[in-house]
């Protein structure tokens, strides 16, 4: 397969006004993730789940991490993959950060909680 001519295509693709990109394109991301964070970490990473549920406060609802990793070292990762710079929100930022601070364990939590309320 000829990846330049693929992603040539896909460039040009996007800039049709309905064509979303990002669903198409993040099963490949997916699948390399793993590899790619683990060569500009230089750490392990041994998981990969795609779009993880933060629950959002006093609600059954989430927004989605487009990945979570794992990292050999016990450090999780949320990674938020963009193929556009300017699909790039301030609430997004804001729920991402929240996240962060609250740690996995009460994400875990939350996706539990989701999972019941199903």
């Amino acid at each position: 397969m000829d990846w330049k001519k693929y992603f040539e295509m896909m460039a040009d693709w996007k800039c049709l006004p309905a064509y979303k990109l990002e669903p198409r394109i993040d099963s490949l991301v997916g699948y390399y993730i793993e590899q790619m964070l683990s060569d500009f970490l230089k750490s392990s990473i041994i998981g990969v789940i795609p779009e993880l549920p933060i629950r959002k406060k006093d609600s059954n609802r989430s927004n989605k991490v487009d990945f979570y990793a794992l990292g050999a070292d016990g450090l999780n990762y949320l990674i938020e993959f963009k193929t556009d710079t300017s699909s790039r929100t301030e609430k997004q930022d804001k729920y991402l950060k929240d996240a962060q601070a609250i740690k996995m364990e009460k994400i875990v939590e939350g996706i539990c909680k989701i999972a019941k309320a199903s």
